[in-house]
């Protein structure tokens, strides 16, 4: 599977997830394990596969943990970490731009 129709399929199982329960057909269970894992699978994986490391985290009014995990070559995935550790795939793409160098001052 491709690796976008692959994260299309995490983002739409996340929302799923957080809007309730949807009558829809369950996917494999290897697509499963893939979507969310503790969080040291999950960012483990990203290193290993897609050379991806954690570049930027912040807190929700949820509780939960949003991070954006970056690699060299631009590829980028962002993960949801719950209160109990478990991490979820939400998006990823490509062409990723570090914008901190291009902001000078505060932003108002």
């Amino acid at each position: 599977m491709s690796r976008i129709a692959f994260f299309l399929t995490v983002f739409a199982a996340v929302i799923a997830a957080l809007v309730g329960p949807v009558r829809a057909q369950t996917p494999p269970q290897s697509a499963q394990i893939m979507m969310c894992a503790k969080h040291a699978q999950v960012v483990g994986h990203l290193a290993a596969r897609y050379s991806e490391i954690p570049m930027a985290r912040g807190l929700t009014q949820t509780g939960y943990v949003l991070e954006v995990l970056v690699s060299e070559n631009g590829s980028w995935t962002i993960i949801l970490t719950r209160p109990n550790g478990l991490s979820c795939l939400v998006s990823a793409g490509e062409d990723w731009e570090d914008l901190k160098h291009i902001i000078k001052g505060p932003l108002s």
